[in-house]
């Protein structure tokens, strides 16, 4: 597999596979979350992560966003992918840990998103850390709380 970047700024990948042959001319933009993928991937291997079992691929969750919900109040709905039973989730500022949702502060459970409550958070920037049953954890997420949220 070879890549090249053209003049018109789009990585063009020559793939062997008919399987990866859907990236070709791929945007910048849409090979984003493709990346970002791998590197929580190699992050998980390389910090001695959760072996998969065997010939079952362990699924990373991944976060894509986290936005406020109108209500009820200090419920952010994080969307992304691989989210199942029993996952955890990490508040965290500043490096330092914060809360520890699970349980009922978790709701709306899909592979694809969830609903999280948080207690009242004053403005800032924060990360988020989602930590499946299996103790398979998310790259961290930046989020930032409004003034008046």
């Amino acid at each position: 597999m070879t890549f090249r970047e053209s003049e018109a700024s789009t990585f063009v990948m020559r793939a062997p596979s008919p399987l990866l042959s859907h990236l070709r001319n791929a945007s910048r933009a849409a090979l984003i979350p493709l990346v970002l993928l791998a590197i929580a991937m190699l992050t998980t291997a390389c910090a001695g992560g959760t072996p998969p079992a065997a010939g079952v691929p362990a699924a990373i969750p991944v976060i894509a966003a986290v936005t406020p919900m109108a209500s009820p109040a200090n419920t952010y709905k994080v969307i992304g992918d691989n989210f199942a039973d029993g996952l955890t989730v990490q508040v965290s500022q500043n490096g330092m840990l914060l809360e520890s949702l699970s349980g009922t502060q978790i709701s709306n459970l899909a592979v694809t998103s969830f609903a999280m409550e948080i207690g009242p958070l004053p403005s800032g920037t924060y990360s988020l850390q989602v930590v499946s049953a299996d103790q398979i954890r998310s790259a961290l997420f930046p989020f930032t709380v409004a003034a008046n949220r």
